[in-house]
């Protein structure tokens, strides 16, 4: 069962503003509880508790400082939170506990040498509290390790089936494992699968999966024509990308920069993320495959 990345896309969201005015660079969704977590590095000029002067955004990006916003299925934006010292959120999930969303996200980060901009060494589970400032290292953050020297780190949950998936840079080439949610909670770090990446030729801007296939967006901003964003679906049990398109989704944007892939589920939707408006005021649009139509 996969998703067919040629089919229309339709519009989730549009337009629509978060927390803080920086571009979006991933989103999950909580369906059990109808709400969406929206990763974005935190913006320029900001201060938050515990901190004695505001911070610039390269310094925000170079540590590795978050804001997640939770916003309703219509977009509103309901309440937020920031994590500090966490990665650059290139992916995220979202565990569902009863009423609250645990957040997996990447953490402990260090500076990617080619741009000095933080990105996760390990794996952090975080339950989502409004207004909370957590700071890693923290009693609230639960740290795995699952690849040792890695870098670039960044997850996806697939709560239907209960699986994470880790993407990570190791010797060079990035690689996905796969593995059972109870048992990575365990630190039983045997992955179901683990493949190297492959069909990536563009920036890579997110990924998301379900069942045993991973799902990847790649592009940069400028529009459909000049940019086009592509997205992938690599086959776990294979090691194959068994389809590539490009998406016309969302070409009415003008900045139009593809960031992040979620899955929704009931039925399954694949969501693909884009940023849009002016530099200081941008703004998030989701549009979607359904699996079986809109």
């Amino acid at each position: 069962m996969r998703f067919d990345l040629d089919v229309p896309s339709w519009q989730f969201v549009r337009e629509q503003h978060v927390r803080d005015s920086t571009v979006m660079q991933s989103f999950a969704f909580d369906d059990s509880n109808g709400v969406v977590y929206v990763a974005q590095v935190v913006e320029g000029g900001r201060q938050l508790s515990g901190e004695s002067a505001p911070m610039s955004g390269t310094q925000r990006a170079a540590h590795g400082d978050l804001c997640i916003s939770r916003i309703g299925y219509g977009g509103r934006l309901l309440s937020w939170m920031y994590l500090r010292r966490f990665g650059h959120g290139v992916a995220i999930g979202v565990e569902s506990v009863g009423r609250d969303s645990y957040l997996w996200v990447e953490t402990a980060p260090l500076p990617r040498p080619s741009d000095g901009v933080g990105y996760g060494t390990r794996v952090g589970r975080v339950r989502f509290v409004p207004d909370a400032v957590v700071t890693y290292p923290s009693a609230a953050v639960e740290v795995h390790q699952p690849v040792q020297n890695a870098t670039e780190v960044s997850v996806s949950l697939d709560a239907l089936n209960r699986t994470l998936l880790v993407r990570a840079l190791v010797d060079g080439g990035h690689r996905y494992s796969l593995y059972g949610l109870d048992a990575f909670r365990a630190r039983d770090y045997r992955p179901l699968h683990d493949r190297a990446e492959t069909g990536i030729s563009d920036v890579f801007q997110g990924h998301a999966h379900l069942f045993d296939q991973v799902y990847r967006l790649e592009g940069r901003n400028g529009g459909v024509t000049a940019a086009p964003t592509h997205v992938s679906c690599f086959d776990l049990p294979t090691g194959t990308v068994v389809q590539r398109s490009a998406t016309g989704a969302a070409r009415s944007l003008t900045y139009r920069e593809p960031e992040g892939l979620a899955v929704q589920g009931g039925p399954p939707r694949l969501h693909m993320g884009f940023a849009d408006g002016p530099v200081g005021a941008r703004n998030i649009s989701l549009y979607y495959k359904g699996l079986y139509g809109q």
